[in-house]
């Protein structure tokens, strides 16, 4: 081969090379080829942030509905029964009872002790075939004696009298004195009296009148 063959395969061998290096290191300088630059990065802008609201949904457990009392009717006063007033036919005649010595049977001097008078109707007159009942306890005994209007007339017209005791006996209100009709019906309240260990009030002396009525 002459000089200028090999010149010209050396010189191809040369442009081959360097070829061959600028294909393979792009980032030699001053080298064959262009190199482009980096491509930017641009960074993106943080967005504004929306918070997302978080909605918390509370479990509602149903409660048993608690049941109203039943309505209970208000409690009415209770009215005190009015007590029934009595009008007897008869009651006690104001003055009632006096006491006297025993007058009407002096023969049985302090052995005798008891109850005499008489009843009026509502004029005054006297009036017979009533029922006079004496009741109680006497001296720790009981007693009950009757006696009737018009059979003891030294006390007066329609006059009665009930021995209570053969002695004389002090008590206080353990003996009453009630009138009767002749079925038994009540006529009048009964009268409670006292009696003393006192010949001078060895008698009592009961007199009823009819009660006026409008």
């Amino acid at each position: 081969m002459n000089k200028q063959s090999n010149k010209a395969l050396l010189f191809l061998l040369f442009i081959l090379s360097i070829t061959t290096m600028a294909c393979t290191s792009p980032f030699l300088p001053g080298m064959f080829g262009y190199q482009s630059p980096p491509t930017p990065t641009i960074a993106s802008e943080p967005g504004p942030v929306i918070s997302t609201p978080i909605v918390v949904i509370e479990e509602i457990i149903p409660t048993t509905t608690p049941s109203l009392p039943e309505p209970t009717e208000t409690p009415q006063p209770t009215l005190a029964p009015t007590p029934t007033v009595v009008v007897y036919d008869y009651q006690l005649q104001e003055g009632s009872p006096a006491y006297i010595e025993n007058i009407h049977h002096p023969e049985l001097g302090d052995n005798w002790m008891g109850v005499g008078g008489q009843v009026f109707d509502s004029e005054g007159n006297p009036v017979e075939r009533i029922v006079v009942m004496a009741a109680g306890t006497l001296g720790g005994e009981a007693i009950e004696v009757l006696g009737m209007t018009g059979a003891a007339r030294q006390y007066g017209p329609g006059g009665f009298e009930l021995q209570l005791a053969q002695r004389l006996i002090q008590s206080s209100g353990t003996v009453t004195i009630t009138l009767l009709d002749l079925a038994g019906n009540v006529l009048s309240e009964s009268v409670a009296i006292d009696t003393f260990d006192d010949p001078a009030r060895a008698t009592i002396v009961v007199n009823f009148v009819a009660t006026l009525t409008d």
